[in-house]
């Protein structure tokens, strides 16, 4: 044999040797891990791989929260990151939101100790113990072991579901140490100091929307008064547990000096809070119509009380009417039915002793998917008043500025 091609048989076997030794083993749900963890690790500013000898790395997921413990010639560090991923939809954009609280060493002492006892790099993941139950919602966690050798993901589905003893040895160490570390006060304390406008999802699908209390700016008319204008706004109170909406009109012709002004305010969740919840509403309006070619002037003054039930607002109140000479006095009512997508139908009436003036209107709103114009709405309305009938529109937007 040659010694040309006795140092090329070295040199290959060499080169092989090398490659096998830089070689990462890989084990687990690397896929998943693959398509997003990845690049979630970029996009919250944690440790990447690299081919440190001298770093290793331990990671824990559940839906929203990573915890990363990180070992760096025999120092130790460690975080929690909360994470959630904000919808922005005037121009289509997604990404994620998060905070990073450093963990103090007896966090880590603690942590340490836990993966000690529990083993947790020993235990297959999921698609290697047989009878682990599978699924789509729920919660899914992940392990993760990571040094300049080795590469470990282990996934696991929902193990509250089983009875296996892999999943009783999983759950075990996730209560202890989320309970540690208060995961739960952690995400709470993060999603409260969110920007409350927009949409956000966490979790396994979770979509949190907040309530944007837009200003509502309309054209509004009536066949006697073409000239006007609406706004309405609302106003979350005490940590959004009350509410008060605002609402006014002005409605005006150049003929006669004929008005319509209105002013209400309807504070909300006074007694009942949650879903079904009540309500007031306290208004004033002041008109000058002409009525048998008379100007005359009219005040009302508007107190009632409802109730938010499913689909349906209901109330009763009282109504006291002004005129030059005379108030009268006249039981009120209220209903407004919304069991259709962006469709209200609305009703009030005031039942006095020889007439019952009375509104009724039908609304129609058009959702916009955008930061700064929630909708597009329209309503029809007729107006029974002293004995005369009107009718009107109200054209508008919903701005959320």
């Amino acid at each position: 044999m040659s010694l040309k091609i006795l140092v090329c048989i070295v040199l290959c076997m060499f080169i092989r040797y090398e490659s096998v030794a830089q070689e990462k083993l890989v084990m687990g749900d690397i896929a998943s891990y693959n398509r997003f963890t990845a690049s979630l690790i970029r996009q919250l500013g944690l440790e990447e791989q690299n081919n440190d000898q001298n770093t290793t790395i331990f990671r824990y997921w559940n839906s929203n929260q990573v915890l990363q413990i990180v070992e760096r010639n025999g120092e130790k560090t460690g975080s929690l990151t909360n994470y959630i991923l904000r919808h922005q939809y005037k121009n289509q954009d997604e990404h994620f939101l998060f905070n990073q609280i450093n963990l103090s060493e007896s966090d880590l002492v603690f942590i340490d100790s836990l993966l000690q006892h529990d083993r947790l790099d020993t235990l297959p993941s999921e698609e290697d113990i047989k009878g682990w139950p599978q699924g789509f919602d729920g919660i899914a966690y992940q392990l993760e072991f990571r040094n300049a050798s080795k590469l470990k993901v282990a996934s696991y589905w929902m193990p509250q579901l089983s009875q296996l003893p892999e999943a009783r040895q999983l759950m075990d160490f996730i209560h202890k140490l989320e309970n540690f570390l208060h995961f739960d006060t952690n995400f709470s304390t993060f999603r409260k100091s969110l920007l409350q406008k927009g949409c956000y999802s966490f979790g396994s699908g979770w979509m949190m929307c907040f309530i944007s209390n837009p200003w509502s700016i309309d054209y509004s008319a009536t066949t006697s008064n073409p000239i006007g204008y609406s706004i309405s706004k609302g106003f979350p109170l005490c940590n959004r547990k009350r509410y008060l909406t605002f609402n006014m009109h002005h409605r005006f012709t150049k003929d006669y000096g004929e008005y319509d002004f209105l002013v209400e305010v309807i504070p909300s969740k006074l007694i009942f809070t949650k879903q079904s919840f009540d309500f007031m509403s306290l208004s004033y309006r002041k008109r000058k119509i002409v009525l048998q070619e008379e100007i005359e002037q009219f005040q009302n003054l508007q107190i009632l009380y409802g109730l938010h039930y499913k689909k349906m607002n209901f109330g009763a109140g009282i109504d006291y009417l002004t005129t030059q000479n005379k108030t009268s006095i006249a039981p009120r009512f209220l209903g407004i039915f919304s069991g259709w997508t962006f469709l209200n139908l609305e009703g009030k009436a005031s039942i006095f002793a020889n007439r019952v003036d009375y509104e009724l209107g039908i609304k129609k709103s058009f959702s916009i998917q955008n930061d700064y114009l929630q909708e597009i709405h329209t309503k029809l309305f007729m107006e029974h008043f002293q004995q005369q009938m009107q009718y009107g529109i109200q054209v508008g937007v919903a701005l959320n500025p």
